[in-house]
């Protein structure tokens, strides 16, 4: 999950800095443009020699965070904040440089502060807004067309307050309903692959996990094992106490046996009364995956010799486990389930 997002961060700053390409040759169009202007309107434009620096800094800053995207291709949050501060310091600049023509540089703090917001997250929006207000009254402190005319800067500086504000609650939304979407999604996903009583993994889920295990066996040519667990007299638990009985005993059978088991051994309810463990280790010798399991059936029957507590009533609970051998000449997963199964019963049998 952390691999995707930060893999989404990555391609938004490469797509932000062809964006700021864009920019960059716009912005070249428009000062050449500028320069063959006619004089009645560059008179405005006293700095208008500055304009070629500004161009040419904004090329090389530019070029240099795609360049650096590209060769550090990971989530930075310094590049991130020079970006920011190179973006809002151009447009200011820009805005001085070029006086009253420099007012179509104004959309470009909107683009720059809600673009932030959208990519990556609310603290972006926060800080690329509050670099824009601080430019934009720089603009307005320097520059006496915005403070010849008030109303229209009054007017663009309110939608620099509001409309930023308006975007971060609505990304602030978008984060929520994501944020559920994901919740339902995974809740989706886990009924899917789990028993809804024990909350292990169902019988769907295990063989996927099972031909995935086989798989690497018959690749290494080493040795896996299964067991199989089936309740004995699970029936007669029903019947003498009730169904509530018989779920509680098979949600405490599931609990007891999970505790014996390391994190890794996949441990399922394929339902009813039967489970299957899968041992996630593979060895290269017979005896070794044998003495393994032999271990584990062991302390499986020692965690039942004594009653367990099932709603207040003491209950003896006693499991026929069957051992199948995964090794290179196993075909396929329902052959080794079949064999597992096969063995259960014949212990199942021995009791009788």
């Amino acid at each position: 999950m952390k691999n995707t997002e930060a893999f989404r961060v990555v391609k938004e700053e490469q797509s932000q800095s062809i964006a700021r390409l864009i920019y960059a040759i716009a912005v070249g169009i428009y000062i050449v443009w500028l320069n063959h202007a006619p004089v009645n309107i560059t008179s405005t434009m006293p700095e208008l020699k500055l304009g070629n620096w500004l161009l040419a800094f904004i090329a090389i800053f530019t070029l240099s965070i795609l360049l650096h995207v590209r060769m550090f291709p990971k989530p930075m949050l310094i590049r991130q904040v020079i970006a920011i501060l190179g973006d809002i310091g151009c447009i200011t600049v820009g805005m001085y440089v070029f006086g009253e023509m420099g007012n179509v540089f104004f959309a470009l703090y909107l683009w720059v502060v809600i673009g932030n917001g959208l990519r990556f997250g609310e603290k972006h929006l926060i800080f690329a807004q509050t670099l824009s207000l601080l430019g934009f009254l720089f603009v307005i402190w320097m520059n006496s067309f915005w403070q010849n005319h008030l109303p229209l800067t009054i007017g663009l500086l309110l939608s620099l307050i509001i409309l930023p504000v308006f975007f971060r609650f609505m990304i602030l939304r978008l984060r929520e309903v994501h944020e559920k979407l994901e919740q339902q999604f995974h809740a989706v996903e886990y009924a899917a692959s789990h028993d809804a009583l024990t909350n292990l993994e169902n019988r769907r889920a295990f063989l996927l996990h099972l031909e995935n295990l086989l798989a690497r066996v018959k690749r290494k040519g080493w040795y896996g094992a299964i067991l199989y667990i089936d309740l004995d007299g699970f029936k007669l638990i029903n019947d003498t106490h009730g169904h509530k009985y018989g779920d509680e005993v098979l949600v405490l059978v599931a609990s007891r046996i999970s505790e014996l088991l390391r994190e890794e051994d996949i441990f399922s309810r394929l339902g009813g009364d039967e489970f299957v463990i899968a041992l996630e280790e593979i060895v290269p010798e017979s005896e070794l995956i044998e003495k393994n399991m032999l271990t584990i059936i062991e302390k499986i029957n020692k965690s039942f010799v004594e009653p367990i507590n099932v709603l207040g009533e003491e209950l003896i609970v006693k499991l026929s486990t069957g051992v199948a051998l995964i090794d290179a000449d196993v075909k396929n997963t329902d052959e080794l389930l079949d064999h597992a199964d096969k063995a259960m019963y014949r212990v199942k049998a021995s009791k009788k």
